[in-house]
């Protein structure tokens, strides 16, 4: 489970729906081939030397890798002001990674095409946390999540614009961008910046959206979108 801390100038379930016509074309386009890529920099994908914690699920369980590379997300239940960010995002990762993600055409929440993210609001997270990516089932084994809960604190997402009444309307959007982004990574393994190895700053500019997302982070454009590395992290594992 990953947390996004009380959003300030300071602070840190869409199960697998895929038609087989989707499939077919992804192959065609060449998205389900192996890819080889020699890794540089440091590991910030789970299961890291610096932190091996199993994938577990729940509030309390350890970061995991999906499931596969169609990564498909229930959409239905986001909230503004979350719902544009997350879709923004979601493009990104499909486009900088072998990854595909889309919007789910129904929610599957048990069997072999469970839905790999489901979005969700709960204002009851831990220290008013403004996000939280949780694994609701590891039965596949192997560190990983058949599907994920994303969550938003709504409530502490739009206090961030209350409590910092100058800033601008492109402001709140790169901030919400920055999230979305932060937690669809944590999705697919991604692990803070404490948890690399070697072990980075929370604000190591490699990191780049997987960066402890801040105010002053959401006017950088890289702190918005996945970058080189975790780009490099992803295709090598996927």
């Amino acid at each position: 489970m990953h947390i996004i801390g009380p959003f300030n100038a300071d602070s840190r379930k869409g199960r697998r729906y895929v038609a087989a016509v989707l499939a077919v074309t992804l192959a065609c386009v060449g998205l389900l081939s192996s890819v080889a890529v020699a890794h540089h920099g440091p590991d910030n994908l789970t299961q890291t030397e610096t932190n091996s914690d199993s994938c577990g699920e729940g509030i309390s369980g350890g970061p995991c890798f999906a499931d596969d590379r169609l990564h498909s997300v229930w959409t239905d239940d986001l909230e503004w002001p979350m719902g544009n960010p997350t879709l923004n995002r979601m493009a990104k990762w499909t486009a900088a990674t072998v990854m595909f993600m889309f919007e789910a055409a129904i929610l599957v929440e048990d069997g072999a095409n469970e839905t790999d993210v489901i979005y969700e609001t709960e204002n009851n997270l831990p220290g008013g946390a403004a996000a939280a990516t949780i694994c609701d089932d590891d039965s596949p084994g192997g560190n990983v999540c058949d599907s994920n809960y994303i969550q938003y604190n709504i409530a502490s997402i739009v206090a961030v614009t209350i409590n910092n009444p100058n800033l601008t309307l492109t402001q709140e959007r790169n901030m919400r961008r920055m999230i979305a982004c932060h937690e669809l990574g944590h999705s697919l393994g991604l692990v803070h910046g404490e948890n690399a190895f070697p072990i980075l700053d929370n604000q190591d500019g490699s990191l780049k959206c997987m960066r402890t997302p801040t105010l002053a982070n959401g006017s950088n454009s890289g702190s918005r979108n996945p970058g080189a590395h975790n780009k490099e992290q992803i295709n090598g594992h996927y």
